[in-house]
């Protein structure tokens, strides 16, 4: 989060990629995240974006992803292989 704050939050791209073992704990880490955004007026206006992908998401999910994705990208290690390869 200092990163993406300190060093230019309006660029895109994955800057951190967070591997959980369990999807729980991906959600964790969500709720989490959405606390430290609702603190600073919510989603829109926090400057670090941030998503998961645990292989549940829908379509529309996943293209969202594609086209904008967050600064913070919370996942598991099947799903990270999955876009590695």
């Amino acid at each position: 989060v200092d990163h993406v704050v300190r060093h230019d939050p309006e660029a895109g791209g994955v800057r951190a990629i967070i591997v959980y073992p369990m999807n729980a704990l991906i959600n964790s880490q969500e709720q989490a995240l959405e606390r430290f955004a609702d603190n600073l007026g919510g989603r829109n206006a926090c400057p670090v974006r941030f998503a998961r992908y645990t292989g549940q998401e829908s379509d529309a999910q996943k293209h969202e992803l594609r086209e904008r994705p967050p600064h913070i990208l919370l996942t598991n290690y099947v799903m990270l292989e999955l876009m590695l390869t």
